[in-house]
């Protein structure tokens, strides 16, 4: 597991979404703990989450959900890696029921969008590798030069993010 890619992979979902904290969450067996975490937080790495914590659901389904957090949540405390209680959580899968990358935003900010899901998801997909090396090769310097400047030309916004993704995660490793 590639430990400063993960958090790096964090760190660009927060600058991306403008979320203040967040982790990355594996199953093993019937626990989830966190195995990578970012931004505004006093979440531990090895930190277990309750069973019906908002995490648990996204791991389970598979499915990416953005929500608004009621006050009275109690098992949404600190999800996300957030100090106390989240007003919003973006929580994506990665892999297949493997673990979650989930962003928290305090109730004073906007909820996330559309577009906050699609780049997550893409940052999760790129998660999953770094969190096994053997999973899939690494794309060639010219493999990924090509795939850069195709994505360039056909969708140059998720490109200019993508590319700051990129940076991000270079500037950690």
């Amino acid at each position: 597991m590639n430990r400063p890619v993960l958090t790096a992979i964090i760190r660009a979902s927060l600058a991306a979404t403008g979320a203040r904290s967040g982790w990355i969450v594996l199953r093993d067996g019937s626990a989830v703990s966190v195995i990578a975490v970012a931004g505004d937080t006093t979440a531990a790495l090895g930190q277990t989450l309750a069973p019906d914590a908002p995490a648990t659901l996204s791991i389970a389904t598979g499915q990416p959900a953005s929500r608004s957090i009621g006050p009275d949540e109690r098992p949404a405390e600190g999800a996300g890696g957030a100090d106390g209680m989240p007003g919003w959580l973006l929580t994506v899968p990665v892999g297949d029921g493997l673990a979650a990358l989930e962003l928290a935003k305090p109730p004073s900010a906007p909820a996330f969008g559309i577009d906050d899901i699609e780049i997550v998801s893409l940052l999760a997909d790129i998660a999953e590798s770094a969190m096994d090396e053997h999973l899939v090769a690494p794309p060639t310097p010219d493999e990924l030069a090509g795939e850069l400047r195709r994505l360039q030309t056909t969708d140059a916004s998720r490109y200019a993010v993508v590319a700051a993704a990129l940076n991000s995660m270079l500037g950690a490793s």
